[in-house]
């Protein structure tokens, strides 16, 4: 299990970093591009699920010796069992020695849910940037096709350069 705790984190951090640096680059309004957003919606969720396995692997394989041997504390299995689901739960995380002592550290599940919240968030954001986008019709395909006459048909302020002249092969009337 924190094998693949740990490789989706690797991953979603790979992901991220690639995204933020690709959108980063593009524009120095690097906030409103929705790669970049997704990009950093990767790696709060990969923050998230190391939070989250942190908080699991908390008590360690043996309860009862963390609780015993680390918190120098009793393990009272009398009390899990009327706790229910043998004293632990998966959100909020929970894994307690006794009714007075548990072995998830107080920060991990606030910071589970800021993280989640700014993943969403991120997630979101992006969608209504790309929704946006398409809706007033301003993606880079729709960009790329649109035409500019050549600077010689442009008028203003400068007189236009083609003129009509005679084609010295017709006759005169």
């Amino acid at each position: 299990m924190i094998n693949l705790i740990f490789a989706a984190f690797v991953l979603a951090l790979l992901a991220g970093l690639l995204m933020l640096r690709r959108g980063a680059r593009r524009s120095p309004r690097w906030h409103k591009q929705p790669v970049t957003l997704v990009g950093a919606a990767l790696l709060t969720g990969g923050c998230m699920v190391v939070v989250w396995g942190f908080g699991v692997f908390a008590g360690g394989l043996d309860v009862r010796e963390t609780c015993e041997l680390t918190h120098h504390t009793t393990y009272d299995q009398a009390w899990r069992d009327s706790a229910g689901a043998d004293g632990t739960s998966y959100f909020p995380l929970a894994n307690a020695c006794n009714e007075h002592v548990s072995l998830v550290p107080s920060w991990v599940n606030p910071t589970i849910v800021v993280l989640a919240v700014l993943t969403v968030s991120a997630l979101a954001l992006a969608l209504f940037r790309v929704t946006r986008a398409v809706a007033r019709g301003t993606t880079r395909a729709r960009r790329a096709r649109t035409i500019t006459p050549p600077p010689e048909l442009v008028l203003g302020d400068r007189a236009t350069t083609t003129t009509s002249t005679a084609d010295s092969s017709e006759a005169p009337d």
